[in-house]
């Protein structure tokens, strides 16, 4: 109607005006801030692309990935397919199928998504899913190294632990077949669980007919997500003199947790400890692992002296063989 009345008076007679409402940029809020955050990071650091996974699931999906959780509750009265009836309760599962249609065509990718899940009509939860897959050998130090970063970069205090029987984890449930028996952390922020990484079970990669291994870390969000972080960020001067670096292989049971290596160098305060990190872990035989330990020793207002060297390694020495870790002979 109007422009028929505009072609009546004859648009050359008709004055331009602008709009007398005010354009406002439109500002991100603070979870879509938090969200491009991950995904910068994950991106430019993590070298992983981003998947979308459709919310919806089907029975038999989750049976295939041996999920422990059905979400009967959940189930569409009418749906358009028996695959995709019901709201999916974890990313895990669609993520499972997405490896097993892509490992045909690569040796090794990297991956994550950003998505939700249900547990209840009013439980959304939102979740950030890392992957990394390869055909020859585990990537789950790489994907503990990478979720340590990202929880930096994004300026949240985060604990990675070993399994606690005593406080489950509803993210990861213990229930699911696909938790590794050795490769697992609990990931614990603000005191409560709230994921887990772990290498999956072979046992629900073979349902999937993926050869190789695949780590997952499987982080729910919703809890920190929109509270505001404060930058803890500190810039240091770049040392003028020259670090030192050495590789400690200690032997522990293979049931322990390779972190409890690190954990018992935490209690040298030597200033020279710049850091502390776990290279390698290889199974030496049915009971007993060896993992590999870098430090590096340095001095911001001078050169260490080789003598100072010797004994700063020999006090890493001492603290891991304190704990009951050994060196490799």
């Amino acid at each position: 109607m109007i422009e028929e009345i505009g072609r009546m008076i004859g648009y050359d007679n008709i004055t331009p005006v602008s709009p007398m409402l005010a354009v406002k940029p439109v500002r991100l809020s603070g979870v879509k801030q938090f969200h491009r955050k991950i995904q910068d990071f994950m991106v430019l650091q993590g070298r992983a692309l981003q998947i979308m996974t459709y919310p919806l699931t089907g029975a038999d999906l989750l049976k295939k990935a041996m999920w422990p959780v059905m979400n009967d509750h959940l189930v569409l009265l009418n749906s358009l397919s028996v695959e995709q009836d019901r709201m999916r309760p974890s990313i895990v599962p669609s993520v499972l199928e997405m490896v097993s249609n892509n490992q045909k065509n690569y040796d090794a990718f990297s991956f994550f998504e950003l998505g939700r899940s249900y547990l209840d009509y009013e439980k959304e939860r939102s979740q950030l899913v890392i992957g990394l897959y390869s055909k020859d050998q585990t990537r789950f130090l790489e994907l503990v190294n990478i979720t340590e970063k990202l929880f930096s970069a994004l300026n949240v205090a985060v604990n990675l632990g070993p399994k606690n029987d005593k406080f489950p984890n509803a993210v990861v449930p213990a229930q699911w077949t696909g938790i590794h028996p050795d490769e697992y952390l609990n990931v614990q922020v603000m005191g409560k669980f709230c994921g887990a990484l772990t290498t999956v079970h072979p046992l629900v990669l073979k349902n999937f007919k993926v050869k190789g291994f695949l780590a997952l870390a499987v982080i729910d969000l919703t809890d920190f997500e929109s509270k505001e972080m404060k930058d803890k960020t500190k810039y240091t001067p770049l040392s003028k003199f020259p670090s030192s670096s050495c590789d400690f292989t200690v032997v522990m049971n293979k049931d322990a947790p390779a972190a409890a290596a690190i954990t018992a160098l935490n209690s040298l305060k030597q200033k020279e400890i710049k850091s502390k990190s776990i290279v390698d872990v290889f199974v030496m035989n049915e009971t007993q692992k060896a993992v590999s330990i870098r430090t590096v020793f340095e001095d911001s207002e001078k050169t260490l002296a080789p003598e100072i060297i010797k004994d700063l390694e020999q006090k890493v020495v001492q603290a891991l063989e304190k704990s009951g870790l050994s060196l490799k002979s």
